[in-house]
């Protein structure tokens, strides 16, 4: 093959690996050999993030964890600001889908230390303020609200009152 063409398939083996739509296509049309390569790889990561979402059982932890801090009406502070406990919710969830997309959260444990626990960015401490007044890390605070939760059996398991 042509120097011209081995970087071609290898332009195109890059933008099958960030599923980039406008360099896949072009390379769709282009070069057949590439093509069926492209498919192969296109099927593989297809199933790849497919087998990506955690367990059953912890993405029911993990939904129980997130209404739980909806409903808290506890305080939230990330990045040296409080927020309410549903903007909390939003921050944290949205962060955890961007985690599952890239295979990082597979537990309920991988959920609370990657997404709900410390900023990916400056690294500061996730801390929950509730109506006691008493600060504390957002890890510890989940840690334990998950541990009462599997001892009351998940189908059982309520938000204390509050």
């Amino acid at each position: 093959r042509s120097r011209a063409s081995k970087r071609s398939s290898h332009r195109c083996a890059v933008a099958a690996l960030n599923w980039s739509a406008s360099w896949l296509a072009r390379c769709l049309r282009e070069d057949e050999a590439t093509s069926s390569s492209l498919a192969m790889v296109g099927a593989l990561w297809v199933h790849a993030v497919a087998g990506a979402a955690p367990a059953p059982d912890a993405q029911r932890e993990i939904a129980y964890l997130l209404g739980y801090l909806e409903q808290s009406g506890c305080k939230f502070s990330r990045s040296g600001e409080w927020y309410d406990a549903p903007a909390a919710r939003a921050h944290i969830e949205t962060k955890y889908q961007y985690l599952a997309q890239r295979d990082m959260v597979r537990t309920t444990d991988d959920f609370i230390e990657r997404a709900a626990t410390s900023s990916s960015m400056g690294g500061g401490v996730y801390t929950v303020r509730c109506a006691d007044g008493i600060a504390q890390p957002s890890g510890a605070w989940l840690r334990r609200e998950l541990v009462r939760y599997r001892k009351a059996g998940a189908a059982a398991a309520t938000p204390p009152a509050r």
